[in-house]
């Protein structure tokens, strides 16, 4: 998440934020994604942001979501190697640290 701060990638963490915050919080939050550089400081206001509004959390359980409709959508095929491969690929994604 820090990464794609650092290079102004709008993901779903960040439009939850800017959805869960006040108009002066959002205000702030766009300034410093538009400013050319993100100084420590304003990478740890958005990062403290996050956990205030359990923005992660709110993400996390979108993927978990989605993860299950997709994997729903395999129940139609018969079993085989490429359909474990996708659903162990699937699981992977949602689970994975950075």
């Amino acid at each position: 998440m820090r990464k794609d701060l650092e290079e102004g990638k709008i993901t779903l963490p960040l439009i939850y934020l800017l959805q869960d915050t006040g108009t002066e919080e959002t205000e702030e939050i766009v300034k410093i994604l538009k400013s050319d550089t993100m100084t420590e400081t304003d990478l740890a206001y958005v990062l403290h942001l996050f956990h205030q509004h359990n923005t992660i959390e709110k993400s996390f359980n979108k993927a978990k979501e989605l993860l299950n409709e997709a994997k729903s959508e395999l129940d139609r095929f018969e079993d085989s190697m490429a359909k474990q491969s996708l659903l162990t690929i699937a699981d992977y994604v949602v689970t994975r640290k950075k």
